[in-house]
């Protein structure tokens, strides 16, 4: 990902995060090791440090006080559309999982949402 990160693209990391967390649940406990938690923190902690990536950049002279303000708000707005995008899928699952819908499974609702994102994207 480069410096700007778009909200499509924080969805993909979301759904690819999700996934990943859906697959190993579904796996027999015999079958999960260490590293494969690992693998999903490393996928996780990635994310993380790409989404709040600081873009903010401060000219000389600039205040110790309006560069924090500066970095907070840019903070604010990736912490922001992370939490959205964590909160969009979270709700997708759990109206999938209240419509009591079984022929549809997790993954294929974490699918869906992927594709959704795909197709109203603009890039």
């Amino acid at each position: 990902m480069g410096s700007a990160v778009t909200e499509a693209e924080t969805m993909r990391r979301v759904v690819a995060i999700l996934t990943q967390a859906t697959e190993m649940a579904a796996a027999p406990v015999d079958e999960i090791g260490g590293e494969r938690y690992a693998a999903q923190a490393e996928l996780v902690a990635e994310f993380v440090v790409e989404a709040m990536r600081p873009g903010t950049v401060a000219p000389a002279g600039t205040s110790p006080q309006a560069v924090a303000a500066a970095v907070a708000a840019s903070f604010q707005d990736r912490l922001g559309a992370l939490v959205a995008c964590f909160s969009a899928a979270y709700a997708s699952l759990a109206h999938h999982h209240d419509s009591g819908d079984t022929g549809t499974s997790s993954a294929d609702v974490l699918r869906r949402l992927a594709l959704q994102v795909e197709s109203n994207d603009p890039a």
